[in-house]
């Protein structure tokens, strides 16, 4: 059952109105994803958004954009929010790639990131700046560095033409074991 969350808490970006088809009257050609977007009268948007104490709505990203890892489901949004307050990354995407649990297993997080000109930070750098600056489940277990992270014509990042493989990969029981 759709249950209204918290304040401040991420969950799925439900509309509804009083009249039926005053916002959204279908998907164009399309009458398959136009009946399974609405259940209950409720327009399921794929939008993950939380709303403040006041009844601000704001915007974290898209259901697509969640990556399943162990366990937890990390927004890619939040994610690249926090790589882009790193004084020398430009612009960061994330997304899943295949674990190397196996097949069939969940996902790692992996992240492209395009580093100001210049700078000295390497990828292990960056890696062990995010073990401090994210949550544990957050931390992505590939970086890598690219010239660019092309965007469509309406700023949204081209996650599709990114690399699965490359990058380097990091653990942080390996990292664990070399600090104790």
């Amino acid at each position: 059952m759709d249950e209204e969350l918290p304040a401040n808490t991420p969950g799925h970006l439900l509309l509804r109105s009083d009249e039926p088809n005053a916002f959204f009257q279908g998907y164009f050609n399309d009458a398959e994803n136009t009946a399974s977007a609405f259940r209950g009268l409720w327009l399921h948007t794929g939008d993950i958004a939380k709303v403040d104490e006041e009844g601000n709505v704001y915007f974290v990203g898209r259901v697509k954009d969640v990556v399943r890892r162990r366990g937890e489901n990390v927004n890619a949004c939040e994610v690249e929010d926090k790589f882009l307050q790193h004084p020398d990354v430009v612009i960061a995407a994330a997304y899943g790639v295949p674990s190397q649990l196996g097949s069939g297993t969940e996902e790692d997080v992996k992240v492209a990131v395009q580093m100001r000109p210049g700078s000295s930070v390497d990828e292990r750098g960056l890696w062990e700046w995010a073990i401090d600056h994210m949550a544990r489940f957050q931390v992505p277990s590939v970086i890598e560095f690219v010239d660019e992270i092309k965007k469509t014509p309406t700023g949204k990042m081209e996650k599709g033409g990114l690399r699965i493989e490359g990058g380097k990969r990091f653990d942080l029981q390996t990292l664990k074991k070399q600090k104790t």
